[in-house]
């Protein structure tokens, strides 16, 4: 057992003694719910209606969910102002195995740190990970339409639920208890580039005072949206210089005018880089530089379909049971040019090619394949299966007990596009599909009419592997609780009991990934990582104390064993309430957190395309990135601290809470350009100056980085504080209707990162931090939201604000603030449109009514993909029609 863990669980547990708290406080965008509303159950193991956590929970409810407007879970969640830093956006450089996938990012604390919860228990993992080694459930499996409510705990609480609960929670309540037939559709278009949504669903409900049974269904088309149509993507400079039309570099002098004289092993451009459509250097040497954006996909084309039961039944008063049954399959494609950019001593073209004008063999250091030849896709499908099932017992009028099994499993294929060298080479000497003919690598395939490749030689050359992920689940839990003796303020309650874990991963590579390095023009071998399973027991104890009518204490301690070189960890939390005086309490709650590492950052391996800056010529092309798991990985602990206050009274509602995290031994990998910068330059040939060090692999002929080795590691520490706000008040206004008014912002005062243990300190606050671990990190987020309610009529009105930050890539310099605006009407025809059905909603509104585009990045997607929204201004319309 790790004593420094127990060491700073005691001080937490000292410290949170010291100070008062308050009971959940439940927020719509910040908006608080009345006491006699749906109990919150995120935050506590006991079970009752007298008892709920008092831990800060912001929570979004059915109305709420429906005034946002968004067709989706990750669309929803990515607005709140306590997440920063999801992979919300398909980004085609820096989303590798993560292909049409979102997750939860609450604290910008890392894509694993968040607990996901449906309905309180635990979802399976998306095989695939992030380009960090990140691993994360995917929120795109969730259907939107089939929430009830969202339930967002904005503290550590590993001591409550395990594992990866270290910033928090967001727990989904489905509508199990819903009665009859409710059918929705959805339709959204960008006016900025034509990019179209489209979602149906259905959800229907029936039963009797023993069985109710659940059923729902969805349906998501996501259109394809092109950086080519969308303005701002074309105020970047940013160019690759190993592009279509390329550059090459000369084995031997040239023999052939006007060439005679340029210098060997040299980049030259292509003799026809400019009418071909890339961008020349000034002198006769160097690189031709392109820009392949205009031919990928800034949103990918997706379809999801999901789908979903439930079914309960009482056997008596004292016994219910339950099952739930969820499965999604999301597809998602976009667009690409056909090969990646890659120099290999197999792509010489040889001076009996009569294509090549050189007279003198010549290296090739491009893409292969370019738009010439029409674009490809890259391609991925998930699946996801899950059930859960369990039993309440009720054994008395105070005490319960608890049982569940849950199993889920997800399957993620990636399917992307590389070159077989060893045709690629044929082809060039004439040895392709067809005796005697030869492939084109220059620029004239664009510009001559006769000299372009045909579909054969194409074929010939060109490959799709693809990598098969797997990831599974096995949950039991069971847990007793009830009520001891009765304290001045009400029943103590308790709750015990123990789960068992098991996470399996592992993928399998196609054979042409498998094969020895040099088989493909880019990828390096990728070993397959067979099953790998991590089994867990845990046992926990909790406590709910109201030890006066003022004052509620929360207690809980948890202990999980991993075996193995993990080791265990003992974990607790504990928080108060103290209600001064009526509508005014403070709150106060401590703990620790811990995330064990995966079977992946342990064992396998990871391989990724990065754009890297070469240090020694400062220009930027993409490499491999290798990273190696790591079997002395230790867990990430955290402590999390939080005080705040909260005042409800006649219709006005305002709270302030500060938080505090202490995040050490994170686990991610080596940063490739760090290890690239660190890289010594060095000569090894007149005018040719190489990076060499650990980690950066060359391509023997071309100098060129062709790939970077690194591997998991622990890391120093996140420490991070900020403050949380809301302000809200309901305006009665008799015969003209209501109006509601709330503002919910969080303002980060600090977020220090130390990329080693007893490393230098990084002020990562107000930071893109694209050169360390962490994730963008603006200071400030704010959501103000206007709700008018008059008769069957309602409009909304939303301002959305996120604050500006600094491009630590580009010598700091400064991304904007980004506000937009929000509108929707609807209109309720209670008795149904045309007499049919019980109630007919129809909505018209905008999100980014004013069109903003996102801040300018000068990167190669032109903004920030985990902070801005891309697709400009968005029209939409939607019917409910209940039965």
């Amino acid at each position: 057992m790790k004593s420094l863990k127990i060491s700073r669980a005691a001080r937490a547990l000292v410290s949170c003694a010291s100070v008062a708290a308050l009971s959940v406080q439940t927020a719509a965008y910040g908006q608080e719910a009345q006491a006699d509303d749906e109990i919150v159950v995120t935050g506590t193991n006991i079970r009752g209606q007298d008892y709920s956590s008092p831990a800060p929970a912001e929570v979004l409810g059915l109305d709420d969910i429906r005034n946002s407007g968004v067709p989706t879970v990750t669309d929803l969640l990515t607005r709140l102002s306590v997440n920063t830093g999801s992979e919300f956006n398909t980004f085609a450089f820096s989303q590798n195995n993560t292909r049409g996938t979102a997750q939860v990012n609450l604290r910008g604390l890392g894509l694993g740190a968040t607990l996901v919860l449906m309905n309180g228990r635990r979802l399976p993992k998306n095989a695939s990970f992030a380009d960090d080694g990140g691993a994360f459930v995917d929120i795109n499996t969730i259907p939107l339409p089939l929430i009830k409510r969202v339930e967002v705990v904005k503290s550590g609480s590993s001591a409550i639920y395990g594992s990866d609960a270290v910033a928090g929670v967001v727990n989904f309540i489905t509508r199990s208890d819903f009665e009859g037939l409710e059918l929705t559709g959805d339709y959204q278009v960008s006016t900025q580039g034509a990019q179209e949504d489209i979602s149906v669903s259905a959800l229907a409900g029936w039963g009797d005072e023993r069985t109710h049974v659940t059923l729902a269904a969805t349906y998501f088309d996501r259109g394809e949206l092109r950086f080519s149509e969308r303005d701002f993507i074309q105020q970047s400079t940013e160019l690759e210089n190993i592009g279509r039309p390329g550059s090459f570099v000369l084995l031997a002098p040239p023999t052939r005018a006007p060439f005679i004289g340029l210098p060997p092993n040299t980049p030259i451009p292509d003799p026809n880089c400019a009418a071909a459509g890339g961008v020349p250097p000034a002198g006769p040497t160097g690189f031709c530089l392109t820009d392949s954006r205009p031919f990928q996909s800034l949103v990918s084309d997706e379809q999801r379909i999901a789908a979903y039961a439930d079914v309960r039944h009482s056997f008596s008063e004292a016994l219910e049971v339950f099952a739930e049954f969820n499965y999604a399959r999301n597809e998602s494609a976009g667009v690409t040019l056909p090969s990646l950019p890659g120099v290999a001593a197999s792509a010489i073209v040889p001076p009996t090619n009569p294509f090549n004008p050189f007279g003198a063999p010549a290296l090739f250091v491009g893409r292969p394949l370019g738009a010439d030849v029409g674009l490809a896709e890259n391609n991925s499908t998930s699946e996801t299966f899950r059930i859960a099932t369990g039993l309440a017992y009720s054994l008395s009028e105070d005490w319960r007990i608890d049982a569940s099994y849950v199993y889920g499993q997800n399957d993620f294929e990636n399917v992307f596009n590389d070159i077989l060298t060893a045709n690629l080479s044929a082809a060039l000497n004439g040895a392709g599909p067809t005796p005697g003919q030869f492939f084109n690598l220059f620029g004239s395939s664009f510009t001559t009419p006769g000299a372009q490749n045909s579909q054969t030689l194409v074929d010939f050359v060109s490959i799709r592997p693809s990598v098969e992920f797997e990831s599974s689940i096995h949950v039991v839990d069971a847990a007793i609780s009830g009520s001891l003796f009765t304290l001045p303020g009400g029943d103590l309650g308790v709750a015990g009991g123990f789960q068992y874990r098991r996470d399996e991963a592992g993928f399998d590579s196609s054979d042409e990934l498998n094969a020895p390095r040099g088989t493909l023009l880019f990828f390096p071998p990728v070993a397959d990582f067979p099953n790998a399973a991590t089994d867990v027991y845990a046992g926990f104890v909790e406590i709910g104390a109201p030890i006066l009518d003022s004052v509620d204490l929360q207690l809980a301690l948890r202990y999980e064993n991993y075996g193995g070189r993990i080791g265990d960890t003992l974990d607790p939390k504990a928080s108060l309430r103290w209600q001064l005086f009526d509508g005014f309490s403070v709150r106060a709650s401590a703990g620790t957190s811990f995330r064990a590492p995966t079977p992946l950052q342990l064992g396998g391996s990871t391989t990724q395309v990065t754009p890297i800056t070469n240090p020694c010529t400062g220009q930027r092309s993409a490499a491999a990135v290798v990273t190696a798991g790591n079997a002395d990985l230790s867990p990430e602990d955290s402590t999390s601290y939080g005080a705040g206050v909260v005042f409800d009274r006649g219709g006005f509602r305002a709270s302030i809470d500060f938080y505090r995290y202490d995040y050490e031994d994170v686990i991610t990998r080596g940063d490739p350009q760090a290890i690239a910068s660190a890289a010594v330059c060095t000569t090894i040939a007149p005018g040719r100056r190489v990076p060499i060090g650990p980690g950066v692999v060359l391509n023997p002929t071309s100098g060129q980085i062709a790939q970077i080795n690194t591997a998991f590691f622990n890391a120093g520490a996140i420490e991070t504080d900020g403050v949380d706000f809301n302000v809200g008040y309901r305006f009665p206004l008799g015969p003209a209707g209501d109006l509601d008014v709330d503002v919910t912002a969080t303002l980060i005062t600090s977020f220090d990162i130390q990329e080693t243990q007893g490393g230098p300190v990084i002020d990562g606050l107000d930071s893109r931090n694209a050169l360390n671990f962490a994730r963008s990190t603006p200071d400030f987020r704010l959501n103000a939201n206007l709700i008018y309610d008059f008769d069957q009529h309602q409009i909304g009105v939303a301002v959305r604000h996120i604050d500006g930050y600094l491009d630590d890539l580009n010598g700091r310099a400064p991304i904007d603030s980004f506000t937009t605006f929000d509108m929707q009407y609807s209109y309720r025809f209670d008795n149904g449109l045309l007499g049919l059905g019980n109630e007919t909603a129809l909505t018209v509104g905008a999100i980014n009514l004013t069109g903003q585009d996102p801040p300018f990045v000068n990167d190669r997607g032109s903004y920030d993909p985990v902070v801005h929204d891309p697709r400009g201004r968005l029209f939409f319309v939607r019917a409910r029609q209940s039965f």
